[in-house]
C-alpha cells in the first residue's frame, strides 16, 4: 500500500488510495458534422472516486485509434475536436478514454475506462460531376 502524508498548519494528514475512479457511463456518444470547426468541445466524461483528498483526484486520458483528431482535457474530462473529419474517409471513431487517480505515475494508480463512439455525418461537399 502506499502513503500519502501532507503537513498542513503543523498537522499530518494521512490518506490511502483504496478505491479506483468509476466512470458515471460505460460509454459517451457524440455526433459531429465533417464541416465542424476544430477545437468544437464534443462532449464530457465523468469519473468519480470514493478516495478523499489527492487520492480522489481523477484526471483522464484518451486511448486508441482516433487519427489525432481528438483531446480531452485531462483535468475536466472535456473532449474536443482538434483537426478536420472527413466523412468520405472515416464515418465513426470509437476509443477509449480512462480516468486514473493518484496522476503522479507511482505504482499505486488506479483506473477505469469507458468507451467513446463518435460518428461523423456527410455534408454536401463534393462539387457536382459531369459525365
Amino acid at each position: 500500500k502506499q502513503w500519502y502524508q501532507r503537513r498542513v498548519r503543523g498537522v499530518s494528514i494521512f490518506g490511502e488510495n483504496k478505491y479506483p475512479p468509476v466512470f458515471v457511463q460505460k460509454e459517451y456518444r457524440a455526433t459531429v458534422s465533417e464541416d465542424a470547426i476544430p477545437t468544437r468541445d464534443l462532449l464530457t466524461v465523468t469519473a468519480t472516486d470514493q478516495d478523499v483528498r489527492y487520492f480522489g483526484e481523477v484526471h483522464y486520458e484518451l486511448v486508441g485509434s482516433f487519427d489525432n483528431k481528438f483531446a480531452i482535457n485531462s483535468a475536466t474530462g472535456v473532449v474536443s475536436l482538434i483537426n478536420s473529419l472527413d466523412y468520405e474517409t472515416r464515418r465513426s471513431y470509437r476509443f477509449e478514454v480512462k480516468a486514473l487517480n493518484n496522476y503522479d505515475g507511482t505504482t499505486d494508480t488506479k483506473e477505469d475506462r469507458a468507451r467513446i463512439v463518435i460518428d461523423v455525418t456527410d455534408v454536401n461537399d463534393e462539387p457536382p460531376k459531369f459525365a
